[in-house]
C-alpha cells in the first residue's frame, strides 16, 4: 500500500510530522509507504513519483 498525504503546506512543520506518524500508524504503514506532498509547493512530488514507480515495478515482478 502507498499513501499520499496531501496538502502538507496547510500545516505547521511539527503538526505535519505528528499527523504523518499518526496516519502511518493507523494504516499500519512502513515509513516508505507514506509520502507527504504539496502540489502548491512541490514538496514530495518527486518522492511520490518514485514511490509509485517502485510500487508498480514490485507489483509486476
Amino acid at each position: 500500500m502507498l499513501a499520499a498525504l496531501t496538502k502538507s503546506d496547510k500545516l505547521p512543520q511539527g503538526e505535519r510530522r505528528r499527523r504523518e506518524r499518526a496516519l502511518a500508524a493507523a494504516l499500519r504503514l512502513d515509513a516508505d509507504q507514506a509520502v507527504v506532498t504539496s502540489a502548491r509547493t512541490g514538496e514530495g512530488i518527486t518522492e511520490l513519483r518514485e514511490a509509485i514507480a517502485a510500487f508498480v515495478r514490485d507489483a509486476v515482478a
